[in-house]
């Protein structure tokens, strides 16, 4: 029943104020108003087909995309890769305001952030995965003609020893990051 988490966390941040369908027997689940932190599920098994459907809707209806980028350091003169960083953009919506502080824009970025917590691979001993802070920005990009975005940055790398090159167990949770992301419709640009 892990889902049953990512589901409340989805009720409590929806912007249209709508129930998430978040049990076996399509009970709704009411909103609160708290934003306390939620623990995300940690297998990405949803047995629950309503669930999925309306994560798949909504990144398709924000056109949910990412990009990975490898995350460079320089280490005694060298350039080296230590990590890989993934950025999730979501379009806000036509009658939003341009304003990286407005609620639309703080509701997005919560409901991007409980999308991408709910994505991330088990945890290893030797590999992190991270979501950065928010930096209150708006993204405009020319593969979305301008449209303003929110963005979220995840960055895979070593959990002891930041400056070490990237070894199998990185790429390994970077490739299954990418692996949930696009089974969830997100784009890669």
């Amino acid at each position: 029943m892990a889902h049953l988490g990512l589901a409340r966390a989805l009720n409590r941040l929806s912007a249209e104020g709508t129930y998430v369908r978040a049990s076996a027997q399509h009970v709704p689940v009411p909103m609160r108003a708290s934003l306390a932190p939620v623990r995300p599920p940690r297998e990405f098994a949803f047995q629950n087909l309503a669930l999925l459907d309306s994560l798949k809707a909504w990144v398709r209806e924000r056109r949910v995309a990412f990009e990975q980028a490898p995350l460079r350091e320089q280490v005694d003169g060298d350039r080296i890769q230590v990590g890989v960083e993934f950025r999730l953009f979501a379009q806000l919506p036509e009658s939003a305001k341009m304003d990286p502080g407005s609620p639309q824009s703080r509701r997005l970025y919560a409901k991007l952030k409980a999308i991408a917590r709910s994505v991330l691979p088990k945890e290893r001993p030797d590999t992190r995965c991270q979501i950065e802070p928010s930096d209150a920005a708006l993204r405009l990009r020319p593969e979305t003609h301008w449209k303003p975005e929110v963005q979220l940055t995840v960055r895979v790398e070593h959990r002891t020893g930041h400056l070490r090159p990237i070894g199998r167990g990185e790429r390994d949770c970077a490739e299954e990051l990418r692996r949930r992301l696009v089974a969830l419709g997100a784009g890669s640009r």
